[in-house]
């Protein structure tokens, strides 16, 4: 079943680009009710709101005292368990990925060429 047009969609990376290519596949798509955070800690402060989906960057700001996306996974997964999380990545950790389907994740998408198509396709599938 397809994911509803007018679902919360959460955003988080830090790559500004990224958010852009992000949010504009989406709006091709026709959802409109996304919400575009660069850091975990910015998304956490608006998980009140109940997003349906948050696609997450695994790799986050790398500066001290900043959360990374596995971290964010385990809060949104605590505090909204009834959000879908998908994590992008340009890293390929089998082990990584295995780990964070059994804890909850709902999908892995590598950065790469085929990330749009993947995303549309889990779009298409909920």
């Amino acid at each position: 079943m397809a994911i509803p047009k007018n679902a919360l969609i959460f955003l988080v990376d830090d790559d500004l680009i990224m958010l852009e290519i992000l949010d504009r596949h989406l709006e091709l798509h026709q959802y409109s009710n996304i919400r575009r955070f660069s850091t975990g800690e910015e998304m956490l402060e608006a998980i009140g709101q109940q997003p349906f989906m948050a696609i997450v960057d695994y790799r986050l700001s790398s500066d001290e005292g900043k959360m990374n996306g596995y971290d964010l996974f385990h809060q949104i997964r605590s505090q909204s368990p009834q959000t879908k999380v998908v994590m992008l990545s340009a890293q390929q950790d089998g082990e990584l990925v295995i780990k964070l389907i059994k804890q909850g994740l709902r999908d892995y998408i590598i950065k790469d060429s085929h990330m749009l198509n993947e995303l549309t396709t889990l779009l298409q599938e909920g």
